[in-house]
């Protein structure tokens, strides 16, 4: 008897699987606080769960400005990028919830990046609210 062609699979091995995993485009942060690629998806999750990933937050009457480590590489498409990988990670990011930029959201390659863009975007908020009492911020972290 002939194999069914048409839903016929190659065998994997072990090293084929991890490797085909492995390009999740997940990410957990180091000791020294550089991102480093995680196949494991339990692995990603527990470190999630455990560690901290805020990196700022800017409250304000109307709601706030959050950055944040996202673990998640949210340029890999691995379709449109196929073989063209290295590339630098898209792992960070600032999202405005509430007030006149509510949704806006930034991404950054680099916590540096993402610090300087949090505080950008502050000032962003802050010069689009036109009730002066809008512009205050209630705490930083």
């Amino acid at each position: 008897m002939e194999p069914d062609k048409e839903n016929w699979e190659p065998e994997r091995t072990e090293n084929e699987l991890e490797i085909e995993t492995s390009g999740l485009g997940l990410y957990i942060l180091n000791e020294d606080g550089k991102p480093i690629p995680e196949p494991d998806p339990c692995r990603w999750a527990a470190w999630f769960e455990e560690s901290s990933w805020r990196l700022a937050v800017t409250e304000f009457a109307w709601g706030c400005v959050s950055t944040i480590f996202s673990g998640m590489d949210e340029s890999f498409n691995p379709e449109a990028t196929g073989d063209a990988l290295p590339h630098k990670p898209v792992l960070w990011e600032t999202r405005v919830i509430g007030g006149k930029k509510n949704g806006a959201l930034w991404e950054y390659t680099s916590q540096e990046d993402a610090r300087k863009g949090h505080l950008a975007a502050v000032e962003e908020c802050k010069a689009a609210e036109e009730n002066p009492e809008n512009r205050i911020c209630l705490n930083r972290v």
